[in-house]
């Protein structure tokens, strides 16, 4: 899992422990997560990846925004203009 460095301490072993639990009992498959010492440059958020690379899921701010981008903008429209009621 990579994360930015301000935000390590707030994945603990303990919690990476749990979390691990908890996606191995929904998936049914062994998953332990551990922190990675690289770091990335984002807002928020993490990279979590399966050790061969082979699988990745970016969680970071920037790329969450970016695939809500079109329901956001629909949104921010709506508040500004007003929807149909």
């Amino acid at each position: 899992m990579l994360a930015r460095e301000q935000d390590k301490n707030l994945l603990p072993k303990d919690t990476l422990a749990s979390l691990s639990k908890k996606i191995s009992e929904t998936t049914k498959k062994k998953t332990t997560l551990s922190l990675s010492e690289k770091t990335i440059a984002t807002i928020g958020g993490v990279i979590v990846r399966s050790k061969d690379g082979a699988i990745e899921a970016d969680n970071t701010f920037e790329s969450r925004t970016g695939r809500l981008r079109s329901e956001l903008r629909f949104k921010v429209a709506e508040i500004l203009f007003g929807g149909a009621s």
